[in-house]
């Protein structure tokens, strides 16, 4: 039997399985058309990005299914914002979602010790994939806390072809420094041997107890910077003496 597990929660444990699913499908692109008079076919504009994405699992209870379904609107309920979603089928990948319906609508008799019903989630649109969670060293040396000295660093390859937003931990002595990949410069400040944890999506910065840092970070991009892992050039100031990078890479 398939399992389903919420929030690091497997609820084969307490006695629910899945049978069918709609984690095949892809969430919409987002983009416009714009008709211009005059001109044939229309003019198509895109934000790279796409739409949350609606994903349903069908439900099975063997036995104890009053008993499960408050458990299931205990733990459903009382969850806030995305929680991690993972299943058997995709055993190598997790999506991020919020419960959205199913709970509502299940019909059983007084005396039933067995249910079936689906559990649908809204989505974030990234399949994520667990390989993308490893912590890559770009960078690990000692430094010598010249801010005029570039170096290139290493890259390494992507398992797919879409760019994501990685989370990048930076170390730096000796005033700012900073790195950049590709065109995109990010500056970082020099925390006494602490670590600067940067959300290149959110484009957010924390110390490693998750302290909001950004007075501490300086981008050079206002919006989710997008690496392409196979082909990124990048470089960083020799007062960087640190750089490890989760790049999140995920599929749709």
């Amino acid at each position: 039997m398939q399992k389903l597990k919420i929030d690091g929660i497997d609820l084969g444990t307490i006695g629910m399985y899945i049978s069918q699913t709609q984690v095949f499908n892809a969430p919409k692109n987002r983009f416009e058309t714009i008709s211009i008079p005059g001109r044939n076919g229309d003019l198509v504009t895109g934000e790279e990005a796409w739409d949350n994405i609606k994903v349903s699992y069908n439900c099975y209870v063997p036995k104890n299914a009053k008993q499960v379904i408050e458990y299931l609107k205990q733990l459903l309920f009382n969850t806030s914002g995305y929680v991690r979603i993972e299943d058997t089928i995709n055993g190598d990948k997790f999506r991020l979602g919020f419960y959205d319906s199913g709970l509502d609508d299940i019909s059983m008799s007084l005396n039933a010790i067995q249910a079936s019903f689906t559990l649908t989630f809204n989505c974030k649109p990234q399949h994520f994939l667990r390989i993308g969670e490893t912590w890559y060293d770009f960078l690990n040396k000692t430094s010598s806390g010249a801010v005029n000295q570039v170096r290139n660093l290493p890259i390494f390859s992507s398992p797919t072809t879409f760019p994501s937003s990685p989370i990048i931990k930076v170390l730096t002595n000796n005033q700012w420094g900073y790195f950049k990949i590709d065109d995109e410069k990010i500056e970082v400040a020099n925390l006494h041997n602490k670590v600067l944890v940067i959300d290149t999506e959110t484009l957010n910065c924390f110390d490693e107890n998750g302290n909001l840092q950004n007075d501490c970070v300086k981008f050079s991009f206002n919006k989710s910077l997008k690496v392409n892992f196979n082909t990124a050039k990048t470089q960083c100031t020799d007062n960087i003496s640190r750089i490890r990078v989760q790049p999140r890479w995920f599929t749709l």
